[in-house]
C-alpha cells in the first residue's frame, strides 16, 4: 500500500501491486500456464516481517521458464480432475510440480531476492 498526504494533510491510500497470483488447484485440479509466459505465480503463503527494515518475507509457489517449458513441451501427466478445457497455448502444471521458494521483498524498491528454495528435486 502506498500512503500519501496532500496539501490539506489528508492521507490517501492506494494499492501498489508487486505481484499477483492465482491458485486454481482446488477448483480445477491443476494450475494453468500460458506457454508464452516467462513465469507464473500460483500462490503466496507465510507473509511475515523481513530481516531488515521495510522488508517482508513470503513463500511463493510458481512456475519458472523451465517448468513452463516442460509443461508446454513434452508436458506433465494430466491431472485426474480438471474443469473445462485448455485454451490455445496453455498447459497444466499439476500440484507437486510447481516450484516453491521463500523471497525477501524490499517494500521501498519492490525488488525480491531468493532466500530459500523448497522445490522438491
Amino acid at each position: 500500500m502506498v500512503f500519501t498526504r496532500d496539501f490539506s494533510k489528508a492521507i490517501d491510500v492506494s494499492l501498489n501491486y508487486f505481484v499477483t497470483g492465482e491458485d486454481a488447484v482446488g477448483a480445477y485440479g491443476a494450475n494453468v500456464v500460458e506457454c508464452k509466459e516467462a513465469s507464473k505465480y500460483f500462490g503466496f503463503a507465510k507473509l511475515g516481517a523481513g530481516p531488515a527494515r521495510d522488508t517482508v518475507t513470503v513463500e511463493i509457489a510458481h512456475a519458472d521458464k523451465e517448468t513452463i517449458g516442460t509443461a508446454c513441451g513434452k508436458g506433465f501427466a494430466n491431472p485426474k480432475q480438471t474443469f473445462g478445457e485448455l485454451g490455445a497455448g496453455e498447459a497444466y502444471v499439476p500440484q507437486g510440480f510447481e516450484k516453491k521458494a521463500r523471497f525477501v521483498v524490499d517494500l521501498t524498491t519492490s525488488k525480491a531476492v531468493l532466500e530459500a528454495d523448497f522445490t522438491k528435486r
